[in-house]
């Protein structure tokens, strides 16, 4: 139960660092903000590993990529029941790192939620290893 609450909670975590980070969350409201990752760490914690055991073929013929999806899946599905939370596309203006030019960019809604579900992920993981 302990492991849950903890699995819970940084989840949660990592929806709420994305959400202030990423420009391509939108939210109307702190309640909005708080549903939605509530629903999207239970979300995570109990249906994401039975979709990951029935999509086993799938993940193992594309190497863990198929994972990905299921996450973009989890987004969209908390996008459509929390309402004043959405993903919405945006443009990336160009910019200048250590004399690198990146040049300027549109995510449209899928690739916003591709790059908010890697994101996740990897916050996820990286909380889990730090706190386990």
């Amino acid at each position: 139960m302990r492991k849950k609450f903890r699995s819970t909670l940084l989840a949660i975590l990592s929806f709420l660092l994305l959400a202030y980070f990423y420009p391509g969350f939108t939210f109307e409201t702190t309640h909005s903000i708080a549903l939605a990752s509530l629903v999207f760490s239970l979300l995570y914690l109990f249906v994401r590993p039975l979709i990951k055991f029935l999509s086993l073929p799938a993940n193992l013929i594309t190497f863990g990529l198929f994972s990905l999806l299921i996450n973009v899946a989890l987004l969209y599905l908390v996008s459509t029941v929390v309402p004043g939370f959405d993903i919405v596309p945006f443009q990336f203006r160009n910019s200048q790192v250590l004399g690198f030019s990146i040049p300027s960019f549109y995510l449209n809604t899928f690739f916003s939620s591709l790059v908010a579900s890697t994101a996740l992920s990897l916050m996820t993981s990286i909380f889990f290893w730090i706190f386990s």
